[in-house]
């Protein structure tokens, strides 16, 4: 099969910090090509990119977005970025004589775009993000940007394209609900995680903990630090702990970073909770494999991709009760859920967690046995092969 596969333009691949969308299309494109499929890719890459001679790049030379953007720098990147996603897309197109299988498109300004000039493919589209409906943002004027430019942009590609892949059950019937998607019309297929690189920790000697300065147990939280991941609730959770022998790690940058690292010396928690900003990978994996467990304490989400590394590094989640997290963390099983910003319940499986050896393992252990039998990416690849063979199926018909 040749697919078109179409990144955001937002983030290079594989992205150095952040940047779940083009996490997924990083991952997915070379399992789609280990299956055999001939993959043309449009993204930017990084020099830590590794592909078969199945993929084919197309770049798209999209300026930068730094993690520390606000609002309008966020709208500016993203609009830049899908325009030249697009514009290297049909470049493709072009050059290919518009003879794909498939397009597969995960940015929605470049879907809508390329569902107005291609005809001939088939073509799929993949909601990644929950729906401004879902989440609550600071600014009226920020909310009503996006409601309106969902309905404009992400709406239509949606009416427009042959078929929508969802990445959780909420974000489908949301977009059914809302919209009037047909169901039939869309597919759920979560993101996927590399199994064999996020793994339990092993016995070796690590220097992850004297390089962050981690002096003690710890849990941990991976994501960008804007409102809608909710670490105020979590610093505020965490200052409730008598156990002071467990540190809480915040790996990630992002706008709210300032904010929360005073947030956390205001409650009494600056040698509690440890900063890193964003790591290299490498540091990534081994923060994963020697945490005692996982904390994402979001307000709003599709399905999390740190919750599947989590998952697949052996450790115990404690999520919130939002977009598709309840769909993969089995309250009492994998982990705990509480409801968004209930300070109280995150606190107290905190406390359970971290008094409770056996119950983590225990735990962790389930955990990863779920991230290893559904989400491993080959598995992944092979449903996203369904929904095209529909797709075609569809365009035929």
């Amino acid at each position: 099969m040749r697919i078109l596969l179409v990144n955001t333009g937002i983030f290079p691949v594989p992205p150095k910090r952040g940047g779940g969308i083009e996490t997924h299309t990083y991952n997915l494109a070379r399992a789609l090509a280990e299956l055999g499929c001939k993959v043309y890719y449009v993204t930017d890459i990084t020099n830590e990119a590794r592909f078969s001679k199945n993929v084919t790049i197309f770049r798209t030379y999209a300026p930068r977005m730094k993690f520390q953007a606000g609002f309008h720098e966020w709208v500016f990147n993203h609009g830049i970025g899908g325009v030249l996603s697009f514009r290297a897309s049909l470049l493709a197109l072009i050059r290919k004589r518009f003879d794909f299988d498939v397009v597969h498109v995960h940015g929605n300004l470049s879907g809508l775009l390329i569902s107005m000039v291609n005809q001939r493919s088939p073509l799929v589209f993949t909601v990644h993000n929950p729906t401004p409906w879902m989440c609550t943002y600071k600014s009226p004027y920020e909310q009503m940007f996006r409601e309106v430019a969902y309905g404009l942009i992400d709406a239509n590609v949606m009416r427009n394209v042959d078929h929508v892949i969802a990445v959780s059950s909420s974000l489908r019937d949301d977009v059914v609900s809302r919209w009037g998607i047909p169901i039939e019309k869309i597919t759920v297929v979560p993101s996927g995680v590399d199994t064999d690189i996020f793994c339990p920790a092993t016995p070796e000697v690590s220097y992850i903990k004297a390089k962050y300065h981690i002096d003690s147990r710890y849990c941990l939280f991976v994501g960008q630090l804007r409102s809608r991941k909710g670490v105020d609730y979590l610093l505020r959770a965490f200052s409730n702990q008598g156990d002071k022998r467990i540190r809480c790690v915040v790996v990630g940058d992002g706008p709210e970073r300032r904010k929360l690292f005073e947030m956390a010396e205001d409650l009494g928690l600056g040698d509690r909770v440890i900063f890193t900003g964003a790591v290299p990978f490498e540091d990534l994996l081994k923060l994963y494999s020697e945490a005692e467990f996982f904390i994402l304490p979001t307000l709003a989400e599709g399905l999390p991709l740190v919750i599947l590394e989590a998952f697949a590094s052996g450790l115990p989640v404690i999520s919130t009760n939002v977009g598709g997290i309840p769909e993969i963390v089995e309250d009492g099983h994998n982990g705990f859920i509480v409801p968004p910003r209930d300070v109280v319940a995150l606190s107290e499986c905190i406390k359970v967690l971290a008094e409770n050896q056996k119950l983590r393992k225990k735990m962790g252990e389930t955990a990863r046995g779920k991230a290893v039998e559904r989400f491993a990416w080959r598995a992944v690849a092979r449903k996203t092969l369904s929904v095209y063979e529909k797709a075609i199926e569809e365009k035929l018909c």
